[in-house]
């Protein structure tokens, strides 16, 4: 690979995920984050290297319950959904009760695949804090391979940090000290007026798809919501504020049975 530094994102389930389904803007400032994080480093301790670093690809390991009427599932697929939406490779595994099957496994072996595979990646990013992916990180550096951690503190396992344990070639990516970056609030003035904006949004879906002639899609109303600017700030969205309320779109659709 003879352009760009490429960093394959391997996000497993968990807190990490969900803090990074907020909105697209999250997702593209953290791979900014990843990637600013690792060319600095590589700066400091190769003095000529001139490669830009990017992250050319994502996959997201979850699951997905086979009954989407659960709590939470609503919210889940449109999670998923949305991340598709940004061409990420998204890895749903089974449920057996109330246990997920095989994902940690699906990601530790596709991130052994494109290490071996030319030219897939240079550097491998862990986005998770479990400790089951330490044999993982091991051996794809003993396939040539760079690897980093990113994770917050609370959800992190010791053995990241730790040198003796051979697992990363960068310091670990807290996002923990990145959170203003990442998650824009919504202001307190809207929150004051909640019930009024609420309606006000319902009433604009229903109007929208009036105009639509009677139906959208959801992705049509997704892109309408994200360019209702309801602050200053870029992703202070009508689609933000839904999401960060109700949990999605799908969650307020179902909250209002008119908007349909």
């Amino acid at each position: 690979m003879h352009g760009a530094h490429g960093c394959a994102r391997f996000v497993s389930r968990g807190s990490l995920l969900r803090l990074l389904r907020i909105t697209s803007g999250i997702c593209a400032r953290c791979s900014q984050i990843i990637s600013d994080r690792i060319a600095s480093e590589l700066l400091r301790s190769q003095s000529r290297f001139e490669r830009p670093v990017e992250v050319v690809r994502t996959h997201v390991y979850s699951s997905l319950k086979p009954n989407p009427s659960e709590p939470g599932s609503i919210a889940r697929k449109e999670m998923f959904d949305c991340m598709r939406e940004q061409h990420f490779d998204v890895h749903l595994g089974d449920f057996t009760g109330s246990q997920e099957k095989c994902v940690d496994i699906a990601l530790a072996v596709d991130m052994l695949h494109y290490a071996t595979t030319p030219d897939a990646f240079d550097v491998a990013v862990l986005v998770s804090g479990d400790a089951d992916f330490l044999p993982a990180l091991v051996r794809t550096r003993q396939k040539g391979k760079r690897v980093a951690v990113c994770s917050m503190r609370n959800s992190a396992a010791a053995d990241f940090e730790s040198p003796d344990c051979q697992i990363k070639d960068f310091d670990v990516i807290w996002l923990d000290d990145h959170l203003p970056q990442l998650v824009s609030p919504i202001p307190r003035a809207l929150m004051r007026e909640r019930p009024a904006l609420v309606e006000w949004l319902r009433t604009e879906l229903i109007e929208f798809v009036d105009r639509a002639g009677g139906g959208a899609q959801e992705r049509q109303l997704r892109q309408h919501l994200s360019q209702l600017a309801l602050g200053e700030s870029a992703d202070c969205n009508a689609l933000a504020f839904l999401e960060h309320e109700f949990g999605g779109l799908r969650n307020f659709i179902l909250a209002f049975r008119d908007v349909r």
